[in-house]
Formats: C-alpha cells, sequence, structure tokens
C-alpha cells in the first residue's frame, strides 16, 4: 500500500471518528468505534487482489488497536464475502445489526459493494470502499447515499 493511500486511508478513519465522536455523550466512559470489513478471501476473487487489500487494512487496523486514533479505541471485526455478492449482503447486514459495527470498509467487488451500500445508506451507517470503483455508489456528487465514500482513483472533475 502506497504512503498516499495509507494516508488517505487514515485521514477518512480520523474523520468518521471525528463525526462519531460528536455523537457521543460527554460522560461515555471509553470512546471506541467498531469496524466491519468485508473483503474475498475465499473463491476466485481472493487471488485476484483481494486477499491483498485485506492484508494492508489489516496492518494498519492492528495497529490502530494498539495506538487508538484521536483518543479512539479501534476494534475491527472481520467478514468474507466469499467472491458472492449475496454473501456480501448477508455479512454486511450480521456485521450492522448483530456485531454492531459503526461503518463498514473493504469491498473488492463492485457486483457486491452496489448493493451492499444501498442497504448500509439505509441503515444510516458509513461504507467506505478501499478498493472497487462502481459508478453506482461512489460518492454523494452522483449518487443518493450520503454514507458511502470512496477515495478517488482518478480526478472526475
Amino acid at each position: 500500500m502506497s504512503v498516499r493511500r495509507a494516508a488517505h486511508l487514515f485521514g477518512g478513519l480520523l474523520a468518521v471518528m471525528m463525526a462519531l465522536g460528536m455523537a457521543v455523550p460527554a460522560g461515555a466512559q471509553e470512546k471506541k468505534i467498531r469496524i466491519g470489513v468485508i473483503f474475498d478471501l475465499t473463491g476466485p476473487l481472493a487471488g485476484g487482489g483481494s486477499e491483498l487489500q485485506y492484508t494492508g487494512v489489516k496492518i494498519m487496523l492492528d495497529h490502530y488497536a494498539k495506538t487508538g486514533v484521536e483518543g479512539y479505541k479501534v476494534e475491527a471485526v472481520y467478514a468474507d464475502a466469499q467472491s458472492k455478492p449475496d454473501i456480501a449482503i448477508n455479512e454486511a447486514v450480521r456485521l450492522l445489526e448483530q456485531e454492531k459495527v459503526d461503518m463498514l470498509m473493504g469491498f473488492f467487488s463492485s457486483a457486491q459493494c452496489v448493493p451492499v451500500s444501498a442497504r448500509a445508506d439505509q441503515m444510516k451507517k458509513f461504507m467506505w470502499i478501499t478498493t472497487a470503483f462502481p459508478p453506482g455508489c461512489s460518492t454523494a456528487r452522483t449518487t443518493n447515499t450520503s454514507s458511502v465514500r470512496r477515495p478517488p482513483a482518478i480526478s472526475t472533475a
């Protein structure tokens, strides 16, 4: 992962934490953010690069789990999309509803992140697309999804 990409990832994570921090009551005992991470660890997409993206995200989140960020404890919960859109949707719902994650990140395939982004937006949860670049859920400027973001790869101006 390039330094520039890591800086963008860190900046986005920091922005999410700061936004969530505004909603935390002053008397809260511990500031914590739970991040649901979904990549294809099995199936045909795993060898196509999804495992590499997962490894980079895991290294970053393991580091932040030890050090914290801006006073927040970072906790990651991982899921395998198995290179199948229906599994990705089910895992996203599980992470959001059962694991109570504050945000989702990852996604290697556009076929997965387009339907998951609709669900995340419906639930008013932040979704950070780190790899896929689907036109259907890329930025709030081009869609009605207000909580779905991805780092820009090319200028869209």
